[in-house]
């Protein structure tokens, strides 16, 4: 498979701090892989998001190499990334209600964000929109058009986060803990239609979560982060079943995933 994301020695030191968040960092994403991401809080899993979409803070410093679709992010200049985000490197947020604007319907939301990526008219944007809508299980999507954010539920606005980062059709998709904020009963439905529509995309997906069955469910491989480094890496079976270094034993033992309720149930959750 074609390499989309190589991530060579990355380190992030945010201004102020004499220690960096996240340090030699190395990894590789291909087309149509979905890559998880996993540790502790405080871990440095969102630095390492934030990085790939070179929205850190102003004044944190990054060194090391990034190079996303043939094009390096480390040292390019915003004009040269800001095109990139959005069509080809998207990203679905924890918290839905930070992602949306209260002020605008969701309707009107989709329509400006396919209008300003795409160049359509405003009459085959609200005809997108509303294909979307329906496609991540929202009922008379038409209808929904005209709600706002406060209107809806957590796990629909989710729904509408995700249709918002997947109209666009980017080649990969960042997803920070993209059901945490939801109710248990909730996050199960979510994470399954995400599978589906990135499968059917045919878009990669690096899944940043401190849920090892997430991990299970969603991902083809698995890197393991602790205080900002990466301890361990490689596909989910692999590191499941012959977890190499004692920080993933105690993660795989301590998981209080609602997929699984030991070790060993998740372990035998990833197909064999």
């Amino acid at each position: 498979m074609t390499t989309l994301l190589t991530v060579d020695g990355l380190a992030v030191r945010y201004a102020g701090s004499r220690r960096p968040s996240i340090s030699n960092i190395s990894l590789q994403l291909a087309e149509g892989e979905v890559l998880g991401v996993v540790g502790e809080s405080g871990s440095g899993k969102t630095t390492l998001g934030l990085s790939l979409l070179s929205l850190l803070p102003a004044g944190a410093e990054m060194s090391g190499s990034i190079l996303f679709d043939g094009q390096q992010i480390v040292g390019a200049p915003e004009r040269a990334v800001r095109p990139l985000r959005g069509t080809r490197l998207s990203t679905i947020v924890q918290n839905p209600a930070t992602a949306l604007n209260p002020s605008f319907s969701i309707g009107s939301q989709m329509t400006a964000l396919l209008r300003r990526h795409k160049k359509i008219s405003r009459a085959d944007a609200h005809t997108l929109a509303i294909d979307w809508l329906a496609r991540v299980g929202i009922g008379e999507p038409e209808n929904r058009m005209r709600s706002y954010a406060h209107q809806l539920s957590g796990g629909m606005n989710q729904r509408v986060v995700i249709a918002m980062a997947l109209a666009l059709s980017p080649r990969l998709v960042i997803a920070d803990e993209p059901t945490s904020a939801l109710d248990v009963t909730v996050q199960a439905a979510i994470l399954g239609l995400l599978k589906d529509l990135i499968a059917d995309s045919g878009s990669s997906m690096l899944l940043i979560t401190h849920d090892l069955g997430v991990v299970a469910q969603m991902c083809d491989s698995v890197a393991v982060m602790k205080d900002g480094a990466m301890t361990e890496s490689g596909p989910v079976r692999q590191i499941f079943h012959s977890p190499q270094t004692a920080y993933t034993r105690q993660l795989l033992a301590a998981q209080p995933s609602h997929a699984a309720s030991s070790p060993a149930a998740l372990q035998n959750e990833v197909v064999r």
